[in-house]
Formats: structure tokens, C-alpha cells, sequence
């Protein structure tokens, strides 16, 4: 079973030495739209971020690699006969993108994040994830779990956050908290991890645990792996 890999940056602002690095004439078009500096960089990081990925995942599963003048400009980078599966997330901090044979999604959010969760819940929870919040000990850092969970639901299944964040939800049995997919099939797997103070969340099809690669320069080859410590979730049936 060929495991995820998942290839990520941690900052928010580009290297210097991926700055030189050509983007295809969509691309540079659609950056030149971004005003604010940060925004900026956020968009080429995650665009060179991608090639590192693709080229590394390629070359590890011995798939031909996808030609980068044909990448869109808008979303997850995607292009004809390409045979692999790959997902986004960025947050404040980190930049991330799973690629995998199969379907697979990836979201995360800094842990130090503090969000209205009360109201969040109270509109988009089930009344077993709202009670399921309250009873923790740190209902903030239960919140944003079960939303990268869903999140990362949501993409690897291609659908908008738009009346989905009920797609995957949160059930009490016997040894704990469950987890209920609205496209159940055979082989899915969820997963959860913490990085640099991110909580980093992976739903994939017929998977290992993912292997994470840091990639000090987006647009390079240079993949560093790292060792992580990954929960997975049980499934309803």
C-alpha cells in the first residue's frame, strides 16, 4: 500500500531562493492580481509547493510527471491524464499539499487559533459535537479537530464547504468518539497529526499513514522527511 506523502513549507513568507523560479503564463497572470504582498506569496509558494510534490511523488511511485506549462491558474493544480490525486491547505504558518494514488484530502489550522466555537458549533454541529466540545477540557482545540476533519472530508471527495460540514460527523460509542462518512464504501482512512503547533488532518482512500516532507525551498527538490506522530480515527460502519 503506497502511503500519502504529504509536502509542506512552514512560514508565510517565500524563500529567496524560489523567487526566480518561473511560474507559466496563467500563473503569472493570476499573481500579478494579488495586491497585497503576503497574499502574493502565499500563491506562488503554494503553486512551486505543488511541483516539488508532484515531481517527488512521481518519481516515487514511477509515474510519468506532469508538463507545468499546462497548470491552471485557479485551485488545486490539476492537468489532463494525470494520475495521481493531490489536495491543498494553507494556514497561518504552514503551507501544505498531499498527494496520493487515490482520493485525498488535507486541511490543518494553527492549535493557537481562537475562534467563536459556540457560534460556529451551535450553526454547523450536530447536538452530539456540540456536547462532545463542551466536554472537553479545551473545547477551542476540539473544535478546530473536527474541522480540519471535516475539511479535509469535503475535499477529497471534491465538494464546496457550502451545507457539507454535515458530510462527516462525530458519534459517541462505546470506546469514544466515532466518525460517520456520508460516502462510507471500503478503505477510507482519517488521520490526524500536530506539526509546529498546526494540527494537520488527512481523509484518503486504500492508504498507509502518511509520510510528511518539509521543503525549505518550494519549486526545488529538496524533501526533507520527518517523523510524525499520527492518530487515526475509528469509522462507522
Amino acid at each position: 500500500m503506497t502511503p500519502p506523502r504529504l509536502y509542506a513549507h512552514c512560514g508565510d513568507h517565500l524563500p529567496e531562493g524560489s523567487r526566480p523560479y518561473a511560474l507559466n503564463p496563467s500563473e503569472q497572470a493570476r499573481e500579478q492580481t494579488q495586491s497585497d504582498p503576503l497574499r502574493r506569496d502565499s500563491y506562488r509558494l503554494s503553486r512551486l509547493l505543488w511541483r516539488t510534490g508532484a515531481r517527488a511523488f512521481c518519481r516515487a511511485t514511477s509515474l510519468p510527471e506532469v508538463t507545468e506549462n499546462q497548470l491552471p491558474a485557479n485551485g488545486t493544480p490539476c492537468v489532463p491524464g494525470q494520475r495521481f490525486h493531490s489536495s491543498l491547505s494553507h494556514c497561518r504558518g504552514l503551507q501544505i499539499v498531499a498527494f496520493h494514488n487515490g482520493p485525498i484530502g488535507v486541511d490543518s489550522e494553527p492549535l493557537a487559533r481562537r475562534v467563536p466555537w459556540k457560534q460556529l458549533a451551535g450553526r454547523w454541529f450536530t447536538t452530539v459535537e456540540q456536547q462532545w466540545l463542551q466536554d472537553g477540557a479545551n473545547p477551542d482545540t476540539r473544535f478546530l479537530l473536527l474541522w480540519t476533519l471535516k475539511e479535509a472530508w469535503i475535499k477529497a471527495t471534491h465538494r464546496g464547504i457550502a451545507s457539507n460540514l454535515q458530510a462527516l460527523t462525530l458519534e459517541m460509542a462505546a470506546a469514544g468518539p466515532v466518525l460517520r462518512l456520508d460516502q462510507p464504501g471500503s478503505g477510507w482512512r482519517a488521520i490526524t497529526g500536530e506539526c509546529n503547533g498546526i494540527r494537520v488532518s488527512v481523509i484518503a482512500r486504500d492508504s498507509a499513514l502518511p509520510q510528511w516532507f518539509d521543503v525549505p525551498t518550494p519549486g526545488s527538490d529538496d524533501c526533507r522527511l520527518r517523523d510524525c506522530e499520527w492518530r487515526e480515527w475509528a469509522l462507522c460502519d
